[in-house]
C-alpha cells in the first residue's frame, strides 16, 4: 500500500511534460501508468505479485461526497527481464502485455511472452 500511497503523492507533482518512456524518476509518464520493477523473482512470482495489486485496488473503496461508492480498477503487464535484455525491450513487450489485459476488461493481468 506505501507504493500506492508514494505514486499518488508523486503523481500530484509529476511535471506534464513527462513521457512514456519515464523522464521522471524512472516510472512510466502519464497519470494512469506506471512500471514495477521486481529483483530476483520468477514468473510465478511476478504473477502473484500481479494478483495482489490487482485485487488489493479492487478492494479500495472510494466514497465521493458520501453519496458515491467509487472502486479502483486495474490492469497489469507482466514481463520478466533476461541478461541481456535491455529496459526499452522489457517494458514494450510489458506494454502488449498490458494492452492484452485491458482487451479482457479491468482486473485482468497477462505475462508476455519471454524473449
Amino acid at each position: 500500500m506505501s507504493l500506492l500511497a508514494s505514486r499518488m503523492a508523486r503523481t500530484r507533482t509529476m511535471p506534464q511534460s513527462c513521457d512514456r518512456r519515464g523522464q521522471s524518476g524512472g516510472e512510466r509518464g502519464g497519470s494512469d501508468e506506471l512500471a514495477v520493477l521486481l529483483a530476483d523473482v520468477n514468473k510465478q512470482q511476478a504473477q502473484e505479485v500481479a494478483e495482489r495489486v490487482v485485487r488489493t485496488l479492487n478492494e479500495l473503496l472510494f466514497r465521493v461526497f458520501d453519496a458515491i461508492e467509487l472502486r479502483a480498477k486495474c490492469s497489469v503487464g507482466i514481463a520478466l527481464a533476461g541478461h541481456d535484455d535491455v529496459i526499452e525491450g522489457v517494458l514494450a513487450r510489458a506494454d502488449g502485455a498490458l494492452y492484452e489485459a485491458k482487451s479482457v476488461g479491468r482486473n485482468a493481468w497477462r505475462a508476455a511472452p519471454v524473449a
